[in-house]
């Protein structure tokens, strides 16, 4: 061999050092997802999507749990929520001063007979199920 074409020890080892980090982080780097644009949960109605009235239709803001769509409506306090669509006879009724069950809100204006305690989007009480029959809080009829 002649020494134009012979290299260092030590410029080897640096070679193969950087071949090895290349291979290592193509992997990693790749595996790397980032989401381009993440959805806040509960999803959030614009107040101007919250001027439900039954029979006059209603803003879907999400899928909800078990099938059911979600739908903006406002609770007691005027708040402007995205709330998981259910038959009103699995909803509890607001007591007499709005209370409700920790983690639902009281909906003075569903198309249930009595204000009821809705819950967020994609949360639903045990035993709801979506292929019974009846009034859903939004007025849908099944």
């Amino acid at each position: 061999m002649d020494g134009e074409n012979r290299i260092s020890r030590r410029k080897a080892l640096k070679r193969m050092g950087a071949g090895a980090a290349i291979a290592w982080s193509a992997p990693v780097l790749s595996s790397l997802r980032t989401p381009a644009f993440a959805q806040p949960y509960p999803p959030r109605c614009d107040p101007t999507d919250c001027e439900f009235v039954c029979g006059q239709g209603f803003v879907v803001c999400g899928q909800g749990s078990q099938g059911f769509d979600c739908v903006c409506d406002h609770d007691l306090q005027d708040n402007c929520l995205c709330l998981n669509d259910a038959f009103c006879s699995d909803l509890a009724a607001c007591g007499p001063a709005g209370e409700c069950p920790s983690g639902t809100h009281c909906i003075p204006t569903s198309c249930c007979d009595t204000p009821i305690c809705a819950f967020d989007c994609g949360q639903l009480p045990d035993g709801a199920q979506p292929a019974g029959s009846g009034t859903t809080l939004s007025g849908k009829v099944y």
